[in-house]
């Protein structure tokens, strides 16, 4: 895209893309759901800012630009202050107050936060949607946002494009983990090129690699989905697209270019922190964040063969995705054992979503498995007289299979940390370890994420933490013998 500038008649402004990557970003039109990031410096905001521009041709065009608060899009060097150097030179009439660009034909883009209540956008319409750092959105808010693409008038494609930072916390990961290295989660060569397609059901979301693949998935699970029909009312099978082009420094040249220093310092980063914001992974987690670190620990293969104690903790959920609910907490049992010599094992790791039936048969399972007598049970127990009512009969239940259960009090939010800190530093220490199995990463992750923010997932570190606070507390001091120090007095006794 070129444009003459109003001072200088003669010189041009180019906006294009600087790499094949921001390329594909602004030629794909067919895409329903387009998400681009990665590692820093790859130009993400502004290679979506420059796509908003194509849509403006089409007098019905209403481009809608989102993020998560007012303050972010009107910060310095924010979206709106990025737009200001762009869309003026496409004639484009800014509107400060309503946050939007006015053009000649009608056509418009709009800066908005997204509203607490989303009912406040129920009559919403919007040709474009660009989400811009959508990790900070959830999966629900992008569901909905989607919704919301309609037009009576506009005679393109209507579609959303998402920019975020790569982040394991954010449900964009199980959208994007299809692409990823599984030692690394840096996105693979290639990735770019691959569009795979979902549908929603009642809140889970179900991928395919084609519509045909996804609608033998749908069909195979029995869920009721129809694909054919006479009669338009009757089809509910009706699959996105989904396509994610991740971006690094390496992506946007004219960066590197201007500013060499910038690669240079994310060279010289630490390995984990490269891998996070050099090439864009998913997983890594950046140093001097959290409370724990997983190279504190090492990995063993088998669980210790002089046990002293062994303990399976669990933190209870009772909820399934829905339509209104997608993304609820886990039920999680950490299974940890402390040998003669003072280390502490994390065995094992049960980590599910069911309701309360389902959780109390996984737990009792686990415990028959685990060995009823090798093994102690612990189920938290929480204040107010609905949790002491819910304990009470999970206590009941547990019994009447023979299983011996405690349970430990929890005391509200501010104590999760602290409940969990004795871990971190057994951990530091280096008197931690864990046995090789296909739930370590997700735990790992989890651990590592944690800060002891409210609304983050937690199942697994609560779980984990009590645990190891059952073992602490369970601890024998060996008995020594003393021996006698009493002996014959050398002195020799007169008979009498």
């Amino acid at each position: 895209m070129k444009v003459k500038t109003p001072a200088a008649p003669q010189e041009r402004k180019v906006f294009a893309p600087c790499s094949r990557k921001q390329q594909l970003i602004l030629l794909d039109d067919s895409t329903d759901i387009l998400l681009c990031g990665g590692g820093a410096g790859g130009g993400k905001s502004h290679t979506c800012l420059t796509k908003a521009l194509k849509y403006i041709n089409d007098p019905a065009a209403r481009v809608l630009i989102v993020r998560r608060t007012y303050p972010q899009l009107k910060i310095s060097g924010g979206l709106w202050d990025e737009s200001r150097k762009i869309y003026n030179h496409f004639g484009g009439i800014p509107k400060v107050q309503k946050m939007t660009w006015e053009f000649k034909n009608g056509a418009t883009i709009q800066f908005a936060a997204l509203p607490d209540d989303l009912l406040e956008w129920q009559g919403l319409q919007a040709s474009h949607i660009l989400v811009d750092e959508a990790a900070e959105f959830t999966q629900e808010e992008i569901l909905f946002l989607i919704s919301r693409l309609r037009s009576a008038e506009y005679k393109g494609h209507l579609n959303i494009t998402m920019t975020c930072n790569p982040s394991r916390e954010s449900f964009l990961y199980e959208w994007v983990k299809f692409s990823l290295e599984e030692t690394t989660g840096v996105p693979k060569d290639g990735t770019e090129d691959v569009t795979r397609h979902f549908v929603n059901v009642g809140g889970t979301i179900y991928w395919g690699n084609s519509v045909e693949e996804l609608w033998k998935i749908v069909s195979d699970k029995g869920l009721g989905l129809v694909r054919y029909h006479d009669d338009p009312r009757e089809i509910n099978f009706r699959p996105l697209s989904f396509r994610f082009i991740p971006l690094t420094i390496y992506d946007n040249p004219i960066i590197i270019k201007h500013n060499p220093q910038y690669l240079n310092n994310l060279l010289g980063m630490s390995r984990v922190n490269k891998l996070k914001y050099l090439y864009g992974s998913w997983t890594a987690r950046a140093e001097g964040s959290g409370y724990f670190r997983r190279e504190w620990v090492e990995m063993v293969d088998h669980p210790p063969g002089n046990v002293h104690k062994r303990v399976r903790s669990w933190d209870l959920a009772a909820s399934v995705p829905s339509e209104s609910y997608p993304d609820p907490d886990y039920t999680a049992g950490v299974k940890v054992s402390r040998d003669k010599l003072g280390y502490y094992y994390v065995e094992h790791v049960d980590r599910f979503r069911k309701l309360s039936d389902g959780v109390m048969n996984a737990v009792i399972e686990n415990a028959k498995t685990d060995g009823l007598t090798e093994t102690t049970v612990t189920i938290p127990k929480d204040p107010g007289a609905g949790g002491k009512s819910a304990n009470g009969f999970q206590l009941r239940t547990l019994a009447e299979h023979g299983i011996h259960a405690t349970s430990i009090p929890i005391s509200g939010h501010n104590s999760k940390l602290k409940r969990f800190l004795p871990f971190c530093t057994l951990a530091e220490s280096g008197y931690v370890k864990v046995v090789r199995g296909d739930w370590n990463e997700d735990w790992f992750t989890e651990l590592e994420s944690f800060e002891g923010i409210k609304g983050q997932k937690d199942d697994q570190v609560d779980a984990t933490a009590d645990a190891i606070n059952t073992l602490t507390k369970t601890v024998v001091i060996p008995t020594i013998a003393i021996p006698s120090l009493e002996q014959n007095s050398p002195i020799p006794t007169l008979g009498y």
